[in-house]
């Protein structure tokens, strides 16, 4: 093989090196973000149902508290 065609046969497979290289750290980017997304979602729905459930302890006690005055 001449050197001719053996250097672009290298750059050749060091382009497609650095294309699949491109790709995967697109991919990655995608998947650490759809993650973060996932997370942040969960970590809605569990601040949500937290504020819920202290609104529903607030109204217990303040219930009781009502129920315990003398009238």
């Amino acid at each position: 093989m001449n050197k001719q065609v053996q250097a672009h046969e290298e750059n050749t497979a060091a382009e497609r090196i650095e294309e699949r290289a491109e790709r995967i750290k697109q991919a990655t980017t995608s998947a650490v973000t759809n993650t973060k997304e996932a997370v942040d979602r969960a970590a809605d729905k569990v601040e949500d149902s937290l504020h819920r459930a202290t609104d529903k302890a607030a109204d217990t006690a303040t219930r009781a508290t009502e129920k315990a005055s003398p009238r």
